[in-house]
C-alpha cells in the first residue's frame, strides 16, 4: 500500500497523493459493501428456515466430535478390559507353575 501511495504522492504535488490514496481506499470499501450483506451473521438469521438451519448445524457440530471419538474410546476400553482379563487368567497359571517347579 505504501508503494502505491508513494507513486501517487510522487506524481502529484504535496498532500494530494495521500488524499487520492484515502479516496481510493474508501471507494474500494464502498464497492465491496454488498459482500458484507451476504454475511450470514449480519442478515441471515431473519427467516425461520435459516434460523432452524443455524440451530441444526450448531447441534451437528456440537455432537459430531462425540460421535467420532466415542467409538474410538469404547474400542480402547473394551480392548483394555479384555487384556486385563487375559492377564488375570494367566497369572494364577504362572503362579502354580512356579510353585510346582520349586517344590
Amino acid at each position: 500500500m505504501r508503494a502505491i501511495s508513494a507513486r501517487i504522492s510522487g506524481s502529484l504535488a504535496g498532500g494530494m497523493g495521500k488524499l487520492l490514496a484515502v479516496v481510493l481506499v474508501a471507494l474500494l470499501f464502498a464497492l465491496t459493501a454488498d459482500s458484507a450483506l451476504a454475511c450470514t451473521v449480519c442478515m441471515g438469521g431473519q427467516e425461520e428456515a435459516t434460523r432452524k438451519a443455524f440451530v441444526g448445524t450448531t447441534a451437528l457440530l456440537t455432537f459430531l466430535p462425540m460421535v467420532v471419538v466415542g467409538p474410538v474410546i469404547f474400542f480402547f476400553v473394551r480392548r483394555t478390559l479384555a487384556q486385563e482379563r487375559r492377564d488375570a487368567q494367566e497369572r494364577p497359571d504362572a503362579a502354580r507353575a512356579e510353585t510346582r517347579s520349586i517344590a
